[in-house]
């Protein structure tokens, strides 16, 4: 009947092409006609789980209503359990992917339904959706408007140019990567999709599409820019020049890699051209997208999956491109350029990027004297503006507390050396820093004798714990994050419990200062040390002296339990790392070689090796088994007054009176740090080095000496 209209009378709407509130809004009149005595809130959670699609509102009302009148207890069991518990309407929703994907493939060839499978699991599992030419630039080799266009019953394609592609209800994705539902038995003619091969497929998309596009100088700037015209170079102008396929790729195509469960030799054959021939382009092109601090998770991320796959010789390439992104980040993030004319000038003689990128090197200006050899142990160097005092890694190893002497906590992203958040409200300086186990809070004590609890996502003070009655030198979580330790110039080791902020123990035994105190892995013991020289035990239930271990010669600054508790550290003023066992009480080890007092030390988290800092400048990492000291990690310009490792033992955080943050790979044979990263001046006769955490050298080249070191960022 509707057909006979005249044209000018009759008009067609299609309910994917009608805004979302729109439809929405006509689902929640039906929902309400359907069962007149639904409330208000879960009328609008029923809402919120129809999304567009009225198929699973209809769905939803029968099974709700399968007992009649009296609907609530399977309307409460939808609210609170979900569609997935829900088997009568699961069955329903299935019935229906069933039928379509039965009816799409019915008349197809074997080699079509794989095609179109494939182009399916790249949209579904795609990070972001992304539009129909996008997807056809991912996949140019496969006919993907075709295939998707079968599935034009259960995917959304808009007819407007960038609008992009995707289910048009969460319910599809569910259904078809379930191999439960979406079953042989079930669906004979399309098989369920899998996570893992749907990002393999996208990852190898992401590396030819890169391959093939990404070159030097993308956007073609003019070699000789104008200062404004270089603050411009990373515009959003320019980025408008690379592709939406292109942009998608540079941004997630790490984020695929990691999820890949087998790399085949197609994959690695496009990765090791990627690594080898584009990665400078790439980072150039993530600086232009402003995506650069991605781009160093990316690297990060990759090194870990070439590790697992043992994919070395690219694990070392990638790394090395890490190491020089973060030396030069704040350059390359505000003209992408830099990553060539400055990266590359500076980069050690033996970098494997170096080496790799020779047609790139060959276009920077070549240095006659004083270029290093190889890369320094110091990854970043962050300033911190005044006297850092504690430093402690999350246990993700993605950021770093410190406290220092101007009141400040601050937390540090460590991919970036960038600061994260600084949290203000000590009246003293902060002597002790500490993340939780889950790195959600950090507890900080100090010289204004009060600790105090951190949210680190809003930054703001969650708690106030009051009555040490001198200055708090030392603070700890337990394990479990519901207990925090703390020591003090008041002679005394208290327990809080960080919900109620009540004291739950005072421990009291030592007769001076009380330096450091840690908690033992199942929260039942404490060790405290003390500048009267001993280190004790103390159990937790009790509030008794377990062992008084005695045989350092000075105060002692610092201790730290190993994983099983059955070792302790100790630092002392007598220039002696001292390892002592529980069980004996006595000591294992005197680990010698500072020469000056030892103010912190640290176990690795396999407690094979422990890391001190001492006040003559250095940092050392020792073997306890030996105890022969493995690295000597030299670059502060002060004393060291805190060290920590790592959760896999692959970097070392200190602090110094220097005023740095410092982050080492202790994965590295070189004990001499070196600062990176140059520019050449106009007259020729000096360079000016832009290098890790801020700092500014200016070389002399025909010396090799450093004339001045400039500090900023205070």
């Amino acid at each position: 009947a509707f057909r006979s209209t005249s044209d000018s009378i009759r008009g067609y709407f299609y309910l994917h092409d009608i805004e979302k509130d729109v439809v929405q809004n006509d689902i929640r009149i039906y929902l309400k006609t359907s069962l007149a005595r639904i409330k208000d809130d879960e009328l609008s959670g029923l809402v919120a789980s129809s999304g567009t699609l009225f198929i699973y509102a209809a769905t939803a009302v029968r099974y709700i209503t399968i007992g009649g009148e009296d609907y609530k207890p399977h309307l409460s069991a939808m609210l609170t359990h979900g569609q997935r518990s829900i088997n009568k309407f699961e069955t329903e929703i299935d019935s229906l992917y069933v039928h379509v994907l039965e009816k799409v493939c019915e008349d197809k060839e074997p080699d079509e339904v794989d095609d179109m499978r494939n182009v399916l699991s790249m949209t579904l599992f795609l990070r972001n959706p992304l539009s129909m030419e996008a997807i056809t630039s991912l996949s140019p080799e496969s006919n993907a408007r075709l295939y998707l266009s079968w599935l034009t019953s259960v995917i959304h394609i808009p007819e407007q140019p960038g609008a992009v592609v995707a289910p048009f209800h969460a319910s599809f994705p569910d259904f078809i990567t379930n191999p439960d539902r979406c079953s042989p038995r079930r669906c004979p003619l399309f098989r369920s999709l899998v996570a893992s091969e749907g990002h393999e497929l996208i990852a190898l998309k992401c590396l030819k599409l890169m391959n093939w596009s990404l070159k030097y100088n993308i956007c073609k700037m003019p070699k000789e820019l104008t200062v404004s015209r270089r603050e411009r170079a990373n515009s959003p102008e320019n980025g408008a020049k690379i592709s939406e396929a292109v942009k998608y790729s540079c941004v997630y195509w790490a984020d695929h890699l990691a999820e890949v469960k087998d790399f085949d030799t197609v994959l690695i054959d496009s990765l090791r051209v990627f690594l080898r021939e584009r990665l400078l382009h790439w980072i150039e092109c993530l600086s232009i997208l402003g995506e650069l601090q991605t781009g160093l998770k990316s690297l990060g991320g990759i090194i870990t999956v070439l590790s697992a796959f043992k994919l070395h010789d690219l694990q070392l390439l990638v790394h090395d491109a890490r190491r020089c992104l973060q030396m030069n980040f704040e350059a390359v993030q505000k003209h992408c350029m830099e990553i060539y004319e400055s990266s590359l000038v500076w980069i050690p003689k033996n970098s494997l990027i170096r080496k790799t990128y020779t047609a790139d090197v060959s276009r920077v200006p070549k240095v006659i004297l004083g270029l290093s050899d190889s890369w320094s142990p110091a990854e970043l160097i962050m300033q911190n503006g005044s006297m850092v005092t504690s430093v402690a890694f999350s246990q993700d190893g993605g950021r770093i507390v410190s406290g220092s002497y101007d009141k400040m906590v601050r937390i540090w992203n460590v991919t970036t050396g960038e600061v994260e958040a600084e949290l203000k409200g000590h009246t003293d300086s902060v002597r002790s820093v500490a993340f939780s186990q889950d790195g959600r809070q950090v507890v900080s004590g100090s010289d204004d004798q009060s600790v105090r609890i951190w949210n680190v996502t809003t930054g703001e003070m969650v708690a106030e714990l009051k009555g040490h009655t001198d200055s708090v030198r030392s603070v700890a979580f337990s394990q479990d994050g519901t207990r925090v330790v703390s020591g003090s110039d008041d002679e005394t080791v208290r327990i809080w419990n960080v919900t109620s902020g009540k004291v739950e123990a005072e421990l009291k035994g030592h007769t001076n200062f009380v330096t450091s105190v840690a908690f033992s892995r199942d929260g039942g013991r404490v060790v405290s040390g003390s500048y009267d020289k001993t280190v004790r035990i103390w159990n937790v239930m009790t509030g008794k002296v377990e062992a008084e271990l005695k045989g350092h010669t000075d105060w002692v600054r610092s201790v730290a339990l190993s994983q099983d508790s059955t070792r302790v550290i100790s630092g002392s003023d007598d220039k002696t790392v001292q390892i002592w066992n529980l069980t004996t009480g006595k000591v294992e080890a005197k680990l010698k070689g500072h020469t000056g007092r030892v103010m912190s030390v640290a176990f690795s988290q396999d407690s094979s090796r422990v890391v001190s800092g001492s006040t003559d400048k250095t940092v050392r990492i020792w073997n306890v088994t030996t105890g022969k000291v493995e690295a000597e990690l030299k670059g502060h310009t002060s004393p060291v007054t805190s060290v920590a490792f790592s959760q896999d033992g692959s970097q070392v955080v200190s602090g110094s009176a220097d005023k740095t943050v410092r982050i080492w790979n202790v994965m590295t044979d070189n004990s001499q740090l070196i600062f990176a990263s140059n520019i050449p001046l106009p007259d020729g006769s000096r360079v000016k080095r832009t290098a890790l955490g801020k700092f500014r050298r200016i070389w002399n080249v025909t010396t090799g000496k450093v004339e001045a070191e400039l500090k900023g960022h205070t």
